[in-house]
């Protein structure tokens, strides 16, 4: 059994749903409901009619924060229990950002040196492959690779597959160690 608990629903709010609904029929407001249901719980991104699209484009970064701000609360919720039966027990426990990268294991993916050229999946290590910038499907530019960048490239993958509750997964765990993506650009970013 998983320790990760899938989240319930998806809050619609009358701020944000209303002006989104105003020019739209009840034929494209189902279609819409149908949309946002399938996006906050796949991350499935539609094909819509030019209508619904932009009334859709409009909620998605409601239901991204949403979801970002349980994620959040769910880790908080297990960090506090992981620190409260350390507590009992009398023995010293991990701040939450060692706690986090406990709960994963790198692979073993054998020795990288330096300027030795891509390795698998992996950007090339030398020097100049990093930059001031940000991480697009081209590779990471920034502060160098590592398992974030493996994640982000199998979440890339997944998305391609349609594998929403792999990409899920792996969104989820590029999230624990410091890093959000973002579905329809398809980047990374530091959190």
């Amino acid at each position: 059994m998983s320790d990760k608990k899938a989240r319930p629903g998806v809050m619609l709010y009358y701020d944000c749903i209303r002006p989104a609904l105003k020019r739209l029929d009840d034929s494209q407001c189902g279609v819409l409901l149908r949309a946002i249901i399938d996006y906050a719980e796949y991350g499935v991104i539609p094909e819509l009619d030019p209508m619904t699209g932009m009334a859709f484009d409009m909620l998605i970064p409601k239901l991204d924060r949403d979801a970002e701000k349980y994620e959040e609360s769910r880790e908080q919720r297990q960090y506090a229990v992981y620190v409260r039966e350390k507590q009992k027990a009398g023995e010293p426990y991990m701040k939450i950002t060692e706690w986090r990268l406990s709960k994963y294991k790198p692979p073993d993916i054998g020795p990288i040196s330096p300027d030795n050229g891509s390795v698998g999946p992996y950007p090339s290590t030398s020097p100049s492959a990093f930059t001031a910038g940000e991480v697009t499907g081209e590779g990471y530019k920034g502060e160098g690779e590592g398992e974030h960048q493996r994640l982000y490239d199998e979440w890339l993958s997944a998305l391609d597959e349609k594998n929403n509750s792999r990409a899920c997964e792996l969104g989820n765990r590029l999230f624990a160690l410091g890093y959000r993506v973002d579905k329809q650009s398809r980047k990374m970013t530091r959190r």
